[in-house]
């Protein structure tokens, strides 16, 4: 209500939109997953409805012990349904009486062993969300079950927008075809909204490490953002057009789930998780789509319409029971039996469930199909709209839409090394189109009828994508053929920002006497926070050079600090590096070893024991020194090793620029001897972004595969100059530089010294030497025709 009250003109006005809510959840913050959500009017609300007291069953929550299975399905499905009722709906309503959209995401949505205990039941809660939300973390491929609880939900209440979290915790040093890589894998799961974290305003202090990357201007690579950008807005809106079509309804687990999560004993649950992942995926794989059916909506929602279970806005004409689920609810076994009768596929794979609400039970369904798992891949076969064969086809994943009586396929290659070459038959489809989504073109393709359904071949290269339309439209251009033209070669390479020397080790002193030996900065400041000083800091950072010159020193300015080089005072320069938190003096270089000395006065930048950042607190960070040189390693430390020189293809972090943060600009010519289409193909790189500049002119970005971009108005025919330029990360400037076995994700925790500084410990290792990342291009780019 503050902030409506605040900003209700912008409200109004749709500047903003609506309310986000972050990892809302119901679990004891000291003690998550090893105790109970619990209010005053729990023990009163549950003896109301199911007539027995809580109290009395309080170990059967914990162990195996008593009537077990049902007290847990009854404690944990009133959990979810009080705080849905009494936090997600009430947000939901009052955002309906404001004119807001309520939207988010809950914590530990995914796992069932991770949300029951936070959330009880996390799919009640998105039906009380006008754009439901999921949170993708870290630079992999999250499994699938957590985009579909939240995805379901929105196609069974018609909600058009699915939101994503996206892209935290993911490093600096990812690239775009990354990005595209965990979009395209959310787009085929039903997400079609996709809120980046994320963008700071400042890199000061620990911000930099506060789960990156940073969306936002201090990227290297950030004019190269609206390739990304606009991709996902083109594919998002596409796929937020007519309706999913997924004729399949999955039974979800969740009340078996219920049944066998014990607050002491969690593996149980965690082996249903890993069965109840590896069952979507062998529907996804198969091609076949579906939703999750959540057996509280099926009891508030479920109806059957003409031998389909309705549910909200969409019909299902099959509904499977995995081998996985032991119970059901009586609700839920009513309505199965209902639309087992009325004509409609109910399967069951394996063996039918033993319980019902927690009670063994000898379960029959009139009608259903029992079938073994050994039979599971032919019955997917006959329920898949669309059939995939070929080589390299494991990691081929389509969405299917329908909009105006048109349906739409998104098809991606989500392998980052094997070409997919597919023959595709589209069942029951009259005609199809491709449309090309990075080149932004129409193309007819050559198929042909069998049957009832449209067969084609297509090819799509590690990480592609692309979209099929039921379509045929004359004036469509024939999908054309490309031909190699020539390879270009002889690259000029040049570094086109300073190269830098980062400072992560110092010495330091309350007093200006005596003096630490040479410590990690971090550790540094978390000793001060710890012990709540304030007072002066004095901090000595020493590097060797082995040259005479002129440099630069970036710190930040936190502290008020007084900087000096080799003991004398420098002054500011009107220089802006990478962020406005940084201040840049110049100083002369001089050959052997040089010392920056900062005297400033510490503050803790937190009050104490809490997360709340004061004004005036002092971070001590990293510094760098800048300059023409470059820089090389000795006894596992880095040291300036001479004046700049000019690498060659490849990697530049072996050629002196390890640190490196910048743009690199690779230079060569090609020949043109006769006119048409023209192409260029650029090979892998070691990077985030590659723009291409034919003839001094900007041509594009080669963001990801097929990495090809079309020249045609930009050449001449006979000599004609390519520059490319090389956007790189933060990532081997930041970090982190001496923590291995981070693995996909990366928080503040990963630039921390020791393990038993990381809360909780992990299998993450502190090394001495600098860890780095490749950086650069070998310079692979071949020119292609297109032959029409």
């Amino acid at each position: 209500q503050p902030y409506f009250e605040r900003y209700k003109d912008a409200i109004r006005l749709g500047v903003v939109p609506g309310i986000f809510t972050d990892e809302p959840n119901v679990a004891p913050r000291d003690f998550p997953g090893r105790s109970l959500p619990w209010t005053p009017m729990l023990p009163h609300i549950f003896k109301k409805r199911y007539g027995y007291r809580i109290e009395d069953r309080l170990p059967e929550l914990f162990y195996d012990v008593g009537e077990y299975r049902r007290t847990r399905i009854h404690y944990w499905s009133l959990i979810g349904e009080l705080f849905s009722i009494n936090y997600s709906k009430r947000l939901f309503d009052w955002c309906e009486k404001h004119g807001l959209l309520y939207t988010g995401h809950y914590l530990c949505e995914e796992e069932m062993w991770k949300s029951i205990p936070r959330n009880g039941d996390v799919m009640a809660h998105y039906e009380y969300m006008h754009i439901p939300g999921y949170d993708h973390l870290g630079r992999h491929l999250l499994p699938s079950i957590g985009y579909r609880q939240v995805s379901s939900v929105a196609h069974q209440m018609n909600r058009k927008r699915v939101l994503c979290e996206i892209f935290g915790t993911s490093g600096w040093d990812t690239k775009l075809e990354d990005y595209k890589w965990m979009v395209d894998w959310n787009l085929v799961n039903g997400i079609n909204f996709f809120n980046p974290h994320l963008v700071l305003y400042s890199l000061r202090g620990c911000r930099k490490r506060d789960y990156p990357p940073s969306l936002f201007k201090h990227q290297p690579w950030w004019k190269y953002h609206r390739v990304l950008a606009d991709y996902i807005a083109g594919v998002s809106y596409i796929l937020t057009l007519g309706k999913y079509l997924a004729d399949v309804g999955v039974l979800h687990p969740m009340s078996t789930g219920w049944m066998k999560y014990a607050v002491m004993d969690h593996l149980k649950v965690v082996e249903l998780d890993k069965a109840f992942q590896e069952f979507a995926e062998r529907l996804m794989k198969a091609q076949v789509h579906f939703d999750f059916l959540s057996e509280g909506m099926l009891k508030k929602y479920g109806k059957i319409e003409n031998s389909h279970l309705k549910l909200g806005e969409m019909k299902y004409s099959t509904v499977i029971i995995p081998p996985f689920i032991e119970n059901v609810l009586p609700s839920t076994l009513k309505i199965l039996r209902k639309f087992a009768k009325s004509g409609g596929r109910l399967i069951i794979v394996g063996s039918t469930p033993r319980y019902v609400e927690g009670e063994e039970s000898e379960i029959s369904i009139e009608n259903a199909e029992l079938i073994p798992i050994t039979q599971l891949e032919k019955v997917l076969k006959d329920l898949s709209p669309i059939e995939i064969n070929g080589t390299g086809c494991e990691d081929v994943y389509t969405h299917l839409r329908e909009f105006n009586g048109v349906r739409l396929c998104f098809i991606t290659n989500l392998s980052k090394e094997a070409e997919a070459r597919m023959q595709i038959t589209l069942k029951g489809w009259k005609a199809v189109s491709l449309w090309d989504i990075n080149r932004r073109s129409r193309y007819k393709v050559t198929y042909k009828r069998s049957d009832e359904d449209v067969v084609l071949n297509l090819v799509l290269e590690p990480l592609a994508s692309t979209l099929l339309v039921e379509e045929s439209v004359e004036y469509y251009p024939p999908l054309p053929e490309i031909k190699p033209v020539s390879e270009v070669s002889d690259w000029k390479v040049e570094i086109l920002d300073y190269n830098a020397l980062p400072l992560d080790f110092c010495r330091w002193s309350t007093d200006g006497k005596s003096w630490s030996e040479p410590t990690y900065v971090l550790s540094i400041q978390e000793d001060l926070e710890k012990e709540n000083y304030e007072g002066p800091i004095y901090l000595r950072y020493e590097f060797r050079s082995d040259i005479d010159g002129t440099a630069m020193v970036a710190y930040e300015d936190s502290g008020s600090p007084d900087v000096y080089v080799n003991g004398e005072k420098v002054k500011e320069v009107p220089f802006k590096w990478i962020d406005p938190v940084y201040k840049v003096c110049e100083f002369k270089l001089k050959k052997g070893k040089n010392t920056v000395e900062i005297k400033a006065h510490f503050k803790p930048p937190k009050k104490p024991k809490t997360l709340l950042f004061v004004k005036d607190g002092m971070e001590i960070e990293t510094i760098y020194i800048l300059g023409d040189f470059t820089v090389d390693f000795e006894d596992k430390k880095p040291y300036i090793s001479g004046p700049k020189k000019t690498p060659i293809p490849g990697d530049i972090t072996s050629q002196g620029y390890p640190f490196y943060a910048g743009l690199i600009r690779y230079t060569s010519t090609f020949r043109v001897e006769e006119g048409g289409t023209y192409l260029l193909k650029v090979d892998r790189y070691n990077g985030v972004a590659m723009g291409v500049m034919v003839n001094g002119v900007y041509a594009g970005v080669a963001a990801w595969p097929p990495r090809v971009i079309d020249i045609s108005t930009h050449i001449k025919k006979g000599v004609n100059t390519l520059t490319l330029e090389l956007a790189t990360s933060l990532r081997n400037l930041y970090g982190p530089h001496h923590t291995a076995g981070i693995g996909p994700s990366v928080g503040p925790t990963s630039f921390l010294e020791l393990s038993s500084r990381r809360v909780p410990p992990t299998k993450v290792r502190w090394v001495d030497e600098y860890l780095l990342v490749p950086v650069g291009f070998e310079g692979k780019v071949v020119l292609l025709k297109e032959i029409h």
